[in-house]
């Protein structure tokens, strides 16, 4: 039986933005948000979740990602939210940015080579930063909004362990 990887394709916060992601986070547990936060190194933005691939098919895949060429988008996190089914929190962008809707349109070729092209389809820009919520809050916080230059795509493997899931870049791509 060959061994496959459940992986995902996303941006990688920069430290600066980072940083700005676990003060929000520390800012909403002040504020009585409980729940699941999700650790500092495992933020990010998904651009499209691939689930499970071979090896070779990682490998294709890489390939064709090395082809892209787009501009790092800029992503103005100013919205929080919540999805009750899936008890998540996370903080959005109110609009996609046109670097950001260029991007998922360059990805569309790359993704067609290992068949998950239409892993776009189901695209929602937001980073989750609790899950676990059992309500969703009555008072959300006026948050400041975090403008990211979204200068790296990384390929990422997602580990799942006893304590959550870990996450191994398996490749990265700078955005221009």
């Amino acid at each position: 039986m060959t061994k496959s990887h459940r992986v995902f394709l996303a941006l990688w916060p920069d430290a600066v933005t980072r940083a700005s992601l676990v003060s929000l986070q520390h800012r909403l547990q002040a504020r009585g948000i409980q729940g699941r936060r999700v650790p500092a190194e495992n933020l990010h933005l998904t651009l499209a979740f691939l689930g499970n691939l071979r090896l070779a098919q990682i490998h294709d895949l890489r390939r064709s990602l090395n082809t892209v060429r787009a501009s790092a988008p800029q992503i103005d996190l100013n919205h929080l939210g919540f999805w009750p089914r899936s008890k998540v929190l996370f903080v959005a962008p109110e609009t996609v940015s046109e670097t950001l809707d260029e991007l998922l349109l360059a990805l569309r070729s790359p993704l067609q080579c290992v068949g998950r092209q239409h892993c776009l389809d189901e695209f929602r820009a937001h980073v989750t930063l609790f899950r676990g919520i059992g309500l969703a809050p009555n008072n959300w916080l006026d948050i400041q909004c975090i403008s990211w230059c979204a200068s790296q795509m990384a390929l990422v493997e997602s580990v799942l362990t006893g304590q959550g899931a870990r996450y191994r870049i398996l490749h990265h791509w700078d955005l221009a």
